[in-house]
């Protein structure tokens, strides 16, 4: 992760600044001090108590953390939390259940993210502010996810991502359009 755009600027550093490590149960950071050496920091708006998914340096100078309860988004610079998202907890007559994050991946502006059960939910980084574009569930659970490539003609700016592609536990891989996540085609693997 990058300290923030602001580090970069005349005379800044254009390399990462701190490292993530992630256990089951917590997250830790080390930042690279003035030695050149690794030692444990802490970034303020960072959960360090929860399993972190996704950490993500994010477009307008901020840091994507995703871990199973939550979606954070960080001011780079001052380091605090400015946006959060929890998926819905799911009500049924026997009782509630919260929905977990179980896989992630990112873009500078884009974020996917699957739940448990299948469901599916396309999210927008904007500056300071998440925004969800859209859900979708799927057949079954979603094991891994990615955003395809973007698409950036010679002079023109880069176009957003057109489709995702998601591995599920029942071994299919999908791929959807972006941002409706509408199903493009299924591919069983394996026997």
């Amino acid at each position: 992760l990058r300290a923030g755009s602001g580090d970069m600027g005349a005379g800044g550093d254009a390399h990462d600044k701190y490292l993530l490590v992630t256990f089951v149960s917590d997250t830790r950071v080390l930042a690279i001090n003035e030695d050149d050496e690794l030692e444990e920091t802490e970034i303020a708006g960072l959960d360090s108590e929860e399993q972190t998914l996704l950490c993500a340096n994010a477009a307008g100078d901020q840091i994507l953390q995703v871990t199973p309860k939550e979606v954070r988004l960080i001011d780079a610079t001052s380091q605090v939390l400015v946006e959060s998202w929890k998926p819905e907890t799911q009500m049924s007559e026997e009782d509630s259940t919260s929905q977990r994050i179980t896989a992630a991946t990112c873009t500078g502006r884009w974020l996917l993210v699957a739940l448990s059960q299948g469901q599916l939910v396309y999210i927008e980084l904007e500056t300071s502010k998440l925004v969800v574009k859209s859900r979708a569930t799927m057949p079954s659970e979603i094991s891994c996810v990615d955003i395809g490539p973007r698409t950036q003609e010679e002079g023109e700016e880069e176009n957003d991502p057109k489709f995702a592609c998601l591995g599920s536990w029942d071994m299919n891989v999908t791929v959807c359009s972006l941002p409706d996540l509408q199903t493009i085609c299924s591919v069983p693997l394996g026997v």
